[in-house]
């Protein structure tokens, strides 16, 4: 599948993901999955974001919505479109991921985000439901950051970490 990519946007929670990955993904003209989106797609939101918030049931439910995620990537690439993932970036999904981008022939393209201001970060974690704090520190000690990721900071404005990512990987490429 020539010219058909998987770009993975990884980071940690509160680092700007989803709205990076939104943009990149409209910017591009393809699909924007998340594994977020998957968890959605069978629980509720009020289910989700408190097993988030205690910790209960977490593995469960991450591990249904990465199969379910790595499912749905499958499927668009193998009708020769591109997809961008969003994910926190923990090896049991990443690998996967990458076993998916081999078995389609799909150009792997990493772009990790991050947010330098430790006050801002601190400011979006404490803007949602549930202790993310804590969860944050949890996910960090398992968060790996791809080899070879473009690593772009979400302290700067949406429209630069866009242009950013499509003018070093290329239109075509990303």
């Amino acid at each position: 599948m020539t010219g058909v990519a998987l770009v993975v946007v990884s980071g940690l929670p509160g680092t700007g993901k989803s709205m990076f990955a939104d943009a990149l993904a409209e910017r591009m003209d393809t699909v924007h999955l998340s594994r977020d989106q998957m968890a959605l797609s069978r629980r509720s939101l009020m289910d989700m974001l408190w097993e988030r918030a205690t910790g209960r049931r977490r593995d469960r439910l991450a591990s249904a919505a990465g199969r379910r995620l790595v499912e749905s990537a499958a499927a668009v690439l193998r009708e020769g479109r591109s997809v961008v993932v969003e994910v926190v970036g923990t090896p049991d999904i990443l690998r996967p991921l990458m076993q998916l981008a081999a078995a389609e022939g799909a150009t792997v393209r990493s772009i990790e985000l991050i947010c330098s201001d430790p006050n801002e970060h601190l400011r979006r974690l404490q803007s949602r439901p549930g202790n993310w704090s804590k969860i944050t520190v949890r996910i960090a000690r398992a968060h790996v950051v791809p080899d070879g990721a473009l690593v772009l900071d979400s302290t700067r404005p949406l429209d630069d970490l866009v242009y950013q990512a499509i003018s070093l990987f290329g239109k075509e490429q990303v």
